[in-house]
């Protein structure tokens, strides 16, 4: 409650970590769903054969409701989203190697299928898939409020993640930390930052992870 967190801020000897748990993507293309979808049709895909997950703008995934569709539309959507689609730089097929190497392949068939698709089409970094028309009602609450291209900024959650667009909101203050210091930190600093402000001395810790202690913002 208030007088509990006023006693805390008043308090000179706590600290107080407030952090956000991701990064985000700046925006600068916004390729449609529903043309795609048009041509995904007449390549053969239908409600009967193949059913797909538009995952938030950020990826497509396929299920096909069969082998032989599987075997029939596959080649024809990867070729597709290689060679034809509009606003090519904004798509890419990854394979297994790649979706392996993100931890995003799970090694038992089955529950691969289950998880990620039988195809997933990845959207690159910068890119937002847009829904128009009529929106999904299981995502009404958000893209119906944020359909118009205006409205997006930026994006998280790419398969690629990879990419630099790491940095989050990271405050810092308390008696740990020195005063009106701003510095760039990634997600993946903060845990080893917060290791070296309590003065943890491990060097196998320290050689294990993957950020870096930036114990430069921390008092001496």
């Amino acid at each position: 409650n208030q007088s509990t967190l006023g006693k805390l801020l008043a308090e000179e000897k706590t600290n107080i970590i407030v952090f956000g748990d991701h990064g985000m993507a700046a925006l600068d293309r916004f390729p449609k769903w529903r043309p795609i979808l048009e041509d995904l049709r007449k390549l053969g895909m239908n409600e009967e054969n193949t059913c797909y997950w538009n995952d938030a703008g950020v990826s497509v995934r396929f299920w096909f409701r069969n082998e032989s569709a599987q075997r029939l539309l596959e080649p024809k959507i990867r070729n597709y989203f290689e060679n034809n689609v509009a606003d090519r730089e904004c798509f890419f097929v990854p394979d297994d190697e790649y979706l392996r190497s993100h931890n995003v392949l799970h090694p038992d068939p089955e529950k691969k299928r289950a998880s990620l698709s039988d195809l997933i089409i990845g959207v690159n970094v910068g890119c937002k898939l847009l829904y128009e028309g009529a929106i999904p009602e299981f995502l009404s609450g958000f893209e119906e409020k944020l359909s118009g291209v205006d409205a997006f900024l930026s994006m998280h959650g790419y398969l690629d993640n990879d990419h630099e667009e790491t940095l989050a909101f990271i405050s810092m203050t308390g008696p740990l930390f020195k005063k009106n210091m701003q510095a760039d930190m990634d997600m993946v600093d903060v845990a080893p930052t917060l290791m070296c402000g309590i003065r943890y001395k491990n060097e196998d810790y320290y050689n294990s992870i993957d950020g870096k202690a930036r114990c430069d913002v921390l008092s001496e």
